[in-house]
This record gives structure tokens, sequence and C-alpha cells, in this order.
């Protein structure tokens, strides 16, 4: 990736609402949208709910998990 961007809000329960564009090596531009939804593992720690979906020629959609790592 050469380049990208995110730009969002917060909700008052924590769930981040983010568009992004992101610039890769081949100068293709890929953009899309995600929802970002706050959990607790059983260890007490955070983790990020991800609903995605990309727009484009290599348009798709998902679900990731990103873990605070302590």
């Amino acid at each position: 990736m050469r380049r990208g961007s995110i730009a969002g809000t917060r909700s008052p329960d924590g769930t981040l609402h983010m568009g992004y564009t992101m610039v890769l090596e081949t100068g293709e531009v890929i953009c899309g949208h995600t929802v970002n939804t706050p959990e607790f593992t059983p260890a007490g720690t955070l983790r990020l709910r991800e609903e995605w979906e990309r727009y484009g020629p290599h348009a798709a959609t998902g679900t990731s998990y990103i873990d605070e790592v302590v």
C-alpha cells in the first residue's frame, strides 16, 4: 500500500463508523466502509468486531476481529 486514509465517527456506545481509501503499490484505488463494535474478551481485553464492505472491481464483504495485545 502506498497511501491510505480513514475518516469516521464514534457512537455513544463506542461503535466506530468509518470510510476508507487505499492506493496500492500498483496504483489501484480501493475504497469501502466499516463498522467496528467494541467487545471484551473473557480475559478482559478489548476486541473490535469489524463488519466491512469494499467497493469496486474487487468488491467484497466480511467480518474481522482486532484484539488488544497486552
